[in-house]
């Protein structure tokens, strides 16, 4: 609920855009593509397969153009993604309105984090210290294997190193 509101808030007032300047200029592109993928289809063989790429290079920079990803996106009724064809840009709320706004869902957000790192710590049952050995058991393990994976072994050989083994054991151990 409070992250609809969220959501709600950033929105603001849609941008004005020129959607028939938008759907001009996209037929235009969409022409200009169609004339190159007509040639480059006309283009066969292994002689003229430079000359097809190079127009394919062409219509990938024609579609990846801004002017046309905006037009694009303007035809089919999106905000455009670079600001092309915008007659009036759109009011977004300022930062001083929304804090005001976004404060107590901001609080209710943080409460709940800390209810679940205080759940995460109380169910894992590990003292500080045995954290701390566990992390450090962790770290001896990838530098061991490191090592070993220097000398040559295999992954599995690595595993049944005696050190590893043992290290795995405790580590382990710990977690339960």
């Amino acid at each position: 609920d409070e992250g609809m509101k969220l959501f709600k808030m950033a929105e603001g007032t849609p941008a004005e855009v020129d959607s028939k300047a938008a759907e001009l200029y996209k037929a235009q592109v969409d022409a200009r593509i169609a004339s190159l993928e007509s040639e480059g289809a006309l283009l066969t063989g292994k002689d003229n397969k430079k000359m097809r790429a190079a127009k394919g290079k062409e219509v990938a920079e024609l579609k990846g153009e801004q002017r046309y990803v905006d037009a694009c996106k303007i035809v089919k009724g999106l905000e455009p993604k670079f600001g092309n064809f915008v007659l009036k840009a759109a009011e977004v709320p300022t930062a001083e309105t929304q804090a005001k706004e976004t404060e107590p869902a901001a609080d209710s957000v943080k409460k709940a984090k800390e209810k679940k790192e205080a759940k995460k710590q109380e169910s894992a049952g590990l003292s500080p210290a045995e954290t701390k050995e566990l992390e450090d058991l962790k770290q001896k393990i990838i530098e061991r294997k490191g090592l070993l994976k220097e000398q040559g072994m295999s992954g599995g050989q690595q595993n049944k190193d005696e050190e590893v083994v043992a290290m795995v054991s405790r580590m382990n151990e710990l977690k339960e």
